[in-house]
């Protein structure tokens, strides 16, 4: 009996020293298999600019595994050097993965806003949307939200710089449907400021000097369509640096709009900045920041928001676009920071196919608030 019992005791133990030499070896890293490691576990850059990340070991074919916020970060490997641009302030990180599936310990990456910029249109350039083009998990629930983006409030803003006056010149708008836009007397020489709906159904104007040359202007249109087509001041408010202007000049409110269709007009249904219809209607000017929402914002809201977007989640913010990228980029990407997001596109003045925006073009905007 002590027999067979030293034998189930000694055969135990043996199968647990195997077991623990099999659980070794599988532990065991390949003597073939280099870590993946680079040079830097932390990197802080300004925004615009680049900085390069070097793989000191690994086992090849390196590419990137997780790129973290592709809104602050774009990245490229070559070889062993990953060159890290920075979008946008803000943090992140990324791992990287060779060939043998070796991943990389997460970079952390921190663009500061040590600088804004804005784009200088100019007559060269414009930007443009199409709301049919938004995406994101959170698509369906805003189009829900908006009745496919058929708003009976909404409230579109543009900072900008007017450089000089043109004929009909485009601010924000919908080309033959719901457009802002320049007089066409001299050239827009009076610097008036429009509202023309669908055939000149609707057609409002503001009186000479709407705006300045060569300032920092924060325009916004509040629109409401609960109320009637005669109380055209009250339906379709202008504000500029936070004062409401009247359309006092010339009106026609030949059309009753319900809504306004973001989706609708000529121009393919695109909302444009700086182009419309004949590829003569330029901005002549700058833009720093668009937004658009489906509520009525406030004087005391625009005029606390002109510059910054100080608030946080926001209710009603549908679309917001912060053209500081200091980078050549053919679109800006969608700042609202939600599950939905819609590109804007860079094109040329006389065409709409997409071109990259140089970045002698960019200019460092005022760090102060340029208007109360």
């Amino acid at each position: 009996m002590k027999v067979m019992k030293y034998f189930v005791f000694a055969s135990l133990l043996c199968l647990c020293a195997c077991s623990d030499d099999n659980d070794n070896k599988n532990n065991e890293i390949p003597q073939d298999l280099v870590e993946l490691k680079v040079d830097a576990s932390e990197i802080s850059i300004a925004q615009g600019d680049t900085r390069t990340v070097k793989i000191t070991s690994g086992n090849g074919e390196y590419q990137i595994h997780d790129a973290g916020d592709s809104k602050i970060i774009r990245l490229e490997v070559y070889g062993n050097i990953v060159t890290v641009t920075g979008r946008k302030a803000g943090e992140t990180s990324f791992t990287l993965i060779d060939a043998k599936k070796q991943i990389s310990q997460p970079i952390h990456v921190v663009i500061a806003p040590e600088k804004r910029w804005y784009m200088n249109l100019g007559r060269d350039y414009a930007v443009w949307t199409h709301f049919g083009e938004m995406t994101g998990d959170g698509l369906e629930s805003i189009k829900a939200a908006t009745n496919d983006f058929k708003l009976k409030k909404m409230t579109w803003e543009l900072v900008t710089r007017i450089d000089g006056t043109n004929w009909l010149q485009t601010f924000i708008g919908k080309e033959g449907y719901f457009i802002l836009r320049g007089g066409d007397w001299e050239n827009n020489k009076g610097r008036q400021m429009e509202l023309v709906g669908i055939s000149d159904k609707l057609k409002l104007r503001t009186g000479h000097g709407a705006f300045e040359l060569g300032a920092w202007t924060h325009i916004a249109l509040v629109v409401d369509c609960s109320k009637g087509k005669d109380d055209y001041n009250e339906k379709y408010k202008l504000y500029i640096n936070g004062k409401q202007l009247q359309w006092t000049d010339t009106h026609k409110t030949d059309i009753d709009y319900s809504e306004i269709d973001l989706c609708a007009g000529n121009d393919g249904g695109r909302v444009s900045i700086g182009k419309a219809s004949d590829n003569r209607r330029f901005l002549d000017g700058a833009i720093l920041e668009v937004r658009i929402w489906y509520v009525c914002r406030t004087e005391e809201q625009l005029k606390a928001n002109a510059w910054n977007l100080e608030e946080v989640n926001p209710e009603g913010l549908l679309a917001r676009w912060d053209f500081s990228a200091g980078a050549p980029v053919a679109y800006i990407e969608d700042g609202t920071n939600s599950d939905h997001e819609l590109l804007m596109h860079i094109s040329k003045y006389d065409s709409w196919n997409a071109t990259e925006f140089p970045m002698s073009r960019f200019g460092e905007a005022p760090i102060e608030v340029p208007f109360k």
